[in-house]
């Protein structure tokens, strides 16, 4: 996965490092920026945002095998990619 969508597994990376960091205390939850944290509240939003700009073309099988596996059974997967 890295030679092909090297933006997604930088973010991976970095959402790892975020979450690791944020959750070690108090203090540093505080102090994150406010992408931090957001990445923090939704982390799988942030990632379907980095695929989708990245690969849009596999955006649409992934939110509906996602779907499949939360057993998420009605969600609008429908991308408009121009």
């Amino acid at each position: 996965m890295g030679k092909q969508l090297p933006k997604t597994v930088e973010y991976i990376n970095h959402m790892e490092d975020v979450i690791a960091k944020i959750c070690s205390s108090c203090e540093e939850f505080e102090n994150a920026s406010d992408e931090d944290k957001a990445i923090l509240m939704n982390p799988m939003l942030h990632l379907a945002e980095t695929i989708s700009m990245e690969a849009p073309e596999w955006a649409e099988d992934l939110a509906k095998y996602l779907c499949v596996l939360c057993q998420i059974k009605r969600l609008d997967v429908e991308i408009n990619v121009k």
